[in-house]
């Protein structure tokens, strides 16, 4: 004879199984949108997390982390070792410890650059404020916006005028014997 516990138990487990199906549909989402993102080898974690098997998992987390970064590492070896190697009129490749060490520096430089520009705008704005207080408003100035010329104003190539800019075609144009250029063709 069946008890209540039974079906208890039953439909517990039928919770449970349609619980971790849930689950499974949103890791399987998630799982996407974090492999676009470069982000996919967290997902076998999650997997681990929601009490998956372990060793397909860790399989996973080798061939979508391990796999890659020893492919990087690889790289930066051969990189290091073969950059000195190359020589070119400007001198030997740069090894990724100059490429980051100049990185850095770059970085330092925005960074000062960005410092010194918001410490103009700020005098820039004490000295507004200033002329303000003086009832000097003819002499307040408003920051300049830093962005590109209209393209329309930007010369190209095509509208500056040629060194052989005639009416008549190319064919027909006739080549100075004064020319040096001219002479050698």
């Amino acid at each position: 004879m069946a008890t209540a516990d039974d079906f208890h138990d039953l439909a517990a487990g039928e919770a449970r199984k349609q619980r971790r199906e849930r689950l499974n549909m949103r890791l399987d989402t998630a799982e996407k949108y974090l492999n676009v993102l470069g982000f996919g080898w967290l997902v076998p974690l999650f997997k681990i997390a929601a009490g998956e098997s372990l060793k397909q998992q860790l399989k996973e987390i080798w061939r979508g982390l391990v796999v890659p970064l020893m492919g990087i590492a690889v790289f930066l070896a051969a990189w290091a070792w073969l950059a000195p190697q190359v020589r070119t009129s400007l001198g030997a490749i740069p090894g990724p410890a100059q490429v980051w060490e100049q990185a850095t520096n770059l970085y330092a430089d925005h960074r000062a650059e960005r410092r010194k520009e918001a410490e103009f705008h700020q005098r820039q704005a004490d000295r507004n404020a200033k002329y303000a207080a003086e009832g000097k408003t003819d002499r307040i100035k408003e920051p300049a916006i830093r962005a590109s010329r209209p393209s329309s104003t930007r010369s190209s190539p095509a509208s500056k005028p040629s060194r052989w800019a005639s009416s008549s075609p190319p064919s027909s144009r006739r080549r100075s014997a004064s020319c040096a250029a001219c002479r050698e063709r």
